[in-house]
């Protein structure tokens, strides 16, 4: 009825049990044994009372400690948190995807899409707030996994406390930790990875049964990396390396069995790909091409539209002046800036004494450092631009993985430079430092990455949204506005609008996704990209919609000479209407667009890249407007334009300068020869021409087509032009039509040549 159990002793009274149980000992052999000998084993035997306090406080300081980094960073990151849209990357993008449970952009990102859907249904703020929270929480576990893993690597729980905390709080682990992104949960899936791959270790060494239970989810683990994001390849190969060499079976067949489980494990992991598959043949917003068919799938996975799996897919180096490592420089600058000068010898010694030390997990961390910290981005950033805003974005958070382990290489490569101290002196000089460490960074970092109250993004996109109705189309050519416009639009519900990405306008996967969506929208049998630009903007003006661009380049393709509409300058848009002509366009240059606009704290100095990217916009644009201007003739329309930004947007100021270094080009040539005379002028006068002068030449030859349609020599330059392209199918037309007028020119050898690489395609389409 009642229990028998005993009630819980203190540590003093196990003690005096012990004590006392000594005693009885020692009476029994009091007989046998010289005193001396007696009192030597009973001082050797006794364990002091402190003993059995002290492990219990041990206990309870790792629990406290192991609370801590988690719930620090996490209240900091939290506290710094943007509550709307920041423009970073594809962050707003990836927000809506995972609200609307539908895919990303290649390669579908499922893993973040599927684990965003369920944050955006917490109660809680802005749905893009709810997606910060995402991100901290798996930063803030990332910390916790440092410290556990600091400790299994023989560090103090104190300075694996600090240690943890300190690569916590680098400027570009906080600022992603706050941003919607997958670099923060792919670097949690790698130090994952690592902590999993030393408990199989530990296991393995020690002869005790479960180490398969590690290796099924280190498998399983490093496909939901996969199905993530592909760097994590650079923390798989080493981990999977390491078990190869340290794994021994008695048995071929139970190495057999072994393997294939693994193997089962890691497809179990790719699992959400199937999202991506079943989701594709949904009907979901227009954004990068469909995927129907093997083809196109692997296309999609393997980030085919990008450059490649590991390419960050932006400008790169053209001009024999700009450095083609710059931007690896750029981002050893951010990774030294971020660790402080002070890290380098910690890294450099742990590398070097750590990268041959064959079987251990350190040899895996000094791999991965290489890989990550130096080789990836060497290979992926060589030849970006260094100036180019973007492309510095594309450093940060590229180059995430590589900042993780260049942070833990130098904690480790530091405590195995301090071995040479005292072992008391060596924890004091750690805790000192790190202390200092984390102090300098958390005060040097929280103003700039704070962007609890940050909005210039959203203010932005609100100042296009304001000018638009329902229904109207616009053409996007970058990835802020894109990102932040669909967000505003499909998530906060601002206004119905139609967006175009006009860089994938080109990709016939895309152009189907279009006209599935929007069955109104394209009715051309075209396939070239500038032919179904013109026929939405033809079909939307039918419609009595209007159509826009946000253009950051060139407009030329999409603009006024030849073309049956005008693009308008209209502050961040450019207005193309089939209904309008020259002196409107003239008359619009004397209305100030930019007067209304919200340009609260755009004057900030930010640090990040897309930050600093999103003020240059502004004027850029209307640099952009202005260059249109000049190409109708009217400069005074161009001069204008910018006086009217620099007096509305704070901190800049107008500069004549800038109007004369501007295209001053005002009119082509009005005839056929002209024209076709031009096409070769641009091609002459480079080596390497890019892929705008393609399609400027193959706009002036299809104007001077309409000129002089039996000119065999520009239907010959049309069919060359468009098989670079790879338009097949209108360069088969123009190649038949060149035949036809000139059957001796030699044209059967291109035509059949084409017409090989278009059957190649139809092939692929169909697989």
């Amino acid at each position: 009825m009642f229990s028998k159990r005993k009630p819980k002793k203190s540590p003093e009274q196990y003690h005096q049990d012990y004590l006392k149980r000594l005693h009885r000992r020692k009476k029994r052999s009091v007989e046998t044994k010289p005193a001396s000998r007696q009192q030597s084993a009973a001082e050797k035997d006794i364990i002091p009372a402190r003993h059995f306090v002290k492990t219990g406080l041990l206990s309870v300081q790792n629990i406290l400690f192991v609370i801590l980094s988690f719930a620090i960073p996490l209240s900091l990151y939290l506290a710094t948190s943007p509550q709307t849209v920041t423009g970073y990357a594809d962050s707003a993008s990836l927000i809506t995807h995972a609200y609307h449970l539908d895919i990303a952009h290649p390669p579908g990102y499922p893993i973040f899409v599927l684990i965003g859907h369920l944050f955006s249904k917490i109660p809680i703020g802005t749905i893009a707030f709810r997606l910060s929270i995402m991100s901290s929480l798996f930063a803030s576990l990332t910390s916790l996994l440092l410290y556990k893993l600091f400790q299994k690597l023989k560090l103090s729980p104190a300075v694996s406390l600090l240690s943890s905390l300190f690569i916590s709080f680098t400027y570009s682990v906080w600022l992603y930790a706050i941003t919607p992104e997958v670099f923060v949960l792919n670097n949690f899936l790698a130090v994952l990875l690592l902590y999993l791959t030393l408990k199989f270790k530990e296991h393995q060494d020690s002869g005790t049964k479960g180490s398969n239970i590690y290796l099924y989810l280190i498998a399983f683990v490093s496909g939901l990396g996969f199905a993530n994001h592909m760097t994590i390849v650079l923390v798989v190969l080493p981990v999977f390396y390491f078990i190869y060499k340290g794994m021994s079976f008695p048995r071929r067949r139970e190495s057999i069995q072994t393997l294939l489980e693994f193997t089962l494990c890691f497809i179990f992991g790719l699992s959400p790909y199937l999202f991506v598959i079943i989701s594709s043949h949904g009907n979901n917003y227009p954004h990068y091409g469909n995927i129907p068919g093997l083809t196109r799938f692997i296309q999609y996975i393997t980030r085919y539209d990008y450059g490649g799996l590991l390419s960050g897919g932006v400008k790169t180096v053209s001009n024999p002046n700009e450095n083609y490592f710059g931007m690896f420089l750029h981002y050893l600058k951010l990774a030294i800036n971020g660790l402080t000068i002070f890290s380098l010898p910690g890294i450099f010694y742990f590398i070097y004494k750590k990268v041959t030390r064959s079987g251990s997990i350190e040899q895996i961390i000094a791999v991965i450092t290489i890989l990550g910290g130096f080789v990836f981005p060497l290979f992926s950033l060589a030849g970006l631009v260094e100036s180019d805003l973007h492309s510095q974005g594309v450093a940060e958070r590229f180059g995430l993985l590589g900042f993780l382990f260049l942070g833990i290489a130098f904690v480790l490569g530091t405590s195995n430079l301090a071995e040479k101290f005292e072992k008391s002196e060596k924890k004091t000089i750690l805790k000192i430092g790190l202390l200092l460490l984390i102090s300098v960074t958390v005060y040097s970092n929280y103003k700039k990455i704070d962007k609890s109250r940050f909005q210039i993004t959203k203010n932005y996109a609100l100042n296009i949204l304001n000018s638009l109705d329902d229904g109207d189309v616009v053409f996007t050519s970058d990835d802020i506005t894109a990102s932040a416009l669909y967000y505003l639009s499909e998530v906060e519900k601002v206004k119905n609008i139609r967006l175009v990405s006009s860089g994938f306008l080109g990709n016939e996967s895309y152009q189907k996704e279009l006209k599935d969506y929007w069955t109104d929208l394209i009715t051309t049998g075209s396939s070239y990209e500038f032919d179904v630009a013109r026929n939405i903007i033809e079909n939307t003006n039918k419609n009595g919609n209007s159509a826009y661009f946000v253009m950051f380049d060139d407009p030329y393709p999409f603009g006024f000479l030849g073309n049956p509409y005008y693009l308008i300058p209209q502050g961040l848009l450019l207005k193309a209407d089939l209904n309008t002509n020259l002196s409107d366009v003239t008359k619009n240059s004397q209305e100030d667009h930019w007067e209304n606009y919200d340009f609260t704290d755009i004057d900030k100095n930010y640090s990040d890249a897309y930050a600093k990217l999103l003020k240059n916009y502004y004027f850029h644009k209307a640099e952009v407007n202005a260059t249109l201007y000049l190409s109708y003739g009217c400069q005074p329309c161009a001069e204008t334009e910018l006086k009217n930004v620099s007096a509305s947007l704070p901190g800049s100021k107008f500069n004549k300068d800038v109007l004369n270094s501007l295209d001053t080009q005002t009119s082509l040539p009005n005839s056929a020869r002209g024209l076709l005379d031009l096409a070769k002028s641009r091609f002459s006068a480079q080596s390497t021409p890019t892929q705008n002068d393609f399609h400027r030449t193959a706009w002036d030859l299809q104007r001077a087509y309409a000129m002089s349609p039996r000119d065999k020599e520009i239907i010959g330059g049309l069919a060359e032009i468009y098989e670079m392209l790879g338009i097949y199918p209108l360069a088969i037309k123009y190649y038949k039509e060149t035949k036809a007028l000139d059957p001796n020119g030699g044209w059967n050898e291109p035509l059949k040549r084409v017409e090989t690489e278009s059957k190649k395609f139809k092939l692929f389409d169909y697989l």
